[in-house]
């Protein structure tokens, strides 16, 4: 499991990366300001990258467990707010270690001169739309029916309940527009 997640974003990571000439134009999250790249150095980007996910797949890891440690070292019984509170701190740290690593190219190249400016926000919005698949948007409503689903127990509606239902609308709502702004993206190029 961990090997495929780490392989899917390795991929991700280096499909930032796209050839360009000799070499490849780095652009973050595909529409970020366009900088000229050797093959030496995009790959060394991406084994830099690599070895990140690894460290921070660990450093979860060990985390999870020093915050255990800490919870049954301190409180008999945890209440449900410390152990929120806990998780959250950690997967904060966790995204904000991440987006550190994903930003290192651009970090590194900073003080050369982009070859290309970054996309308009109409060209960025295009690129992210094509990025999104068919596929994923028709999924979308599977999702949305088990989270309403979640929300309809015994009969009927119970209470807070009613956000599970919400939820599923919300996702479906938003998947029929993002599906609408792909087909005119297509069709107008």
């Amino acid at each position: 499991m961990f090997g495929d997640r780490s392989k899917q974003l390795s991929e991700m990571f280096a499909a930032q990366f796209t050839p360009h000439g000799s070499g490849f134009l780095y652009r973050r999250d595909h529409v970020g300001a366009g900088y000229m790249v050797t093959a030496a150095e995009r790959d060394a980007f991406v084994a830099a990258y690599g070895r990140e996910w690894q460290r921070l797949f660990w450093g979860a890891i060990v985390g999870t467990g020093v915050l255990i440690g800490i919870l049954v070292a301190v409180f008999d019984e945890p209440g449900a707010g410390v152990t929120i509170a806990g998780t959250v701190s950690i997967i904060a740290l966790l995204v904000l270690v991440h987006l550190r690593s994903w930003r290192a190219p651009e970090r590194a190249l900073a003080r050369r001169l982009p070859s290309l400016p970054a996309l308009d926000r109409q060209a960025a919005r295009r690129e992210k739309l094509a990025r999104v698949t068919w596929g994923n948007l028709a999924l979308a409503p599977v999702f949305a029916l088990m989270l309403a689903t979640r929300g309809w127990r015994d009969g009927g509606v119970h209470g807070w309940d009613a956000l599970w239902i919400v939820a599923g609308v919300v996702l479906i709502a938003f998947c029929a527009v993002q599906a609408v702004r792909k087909w005119r993206s297509e069709r107008t190029g």
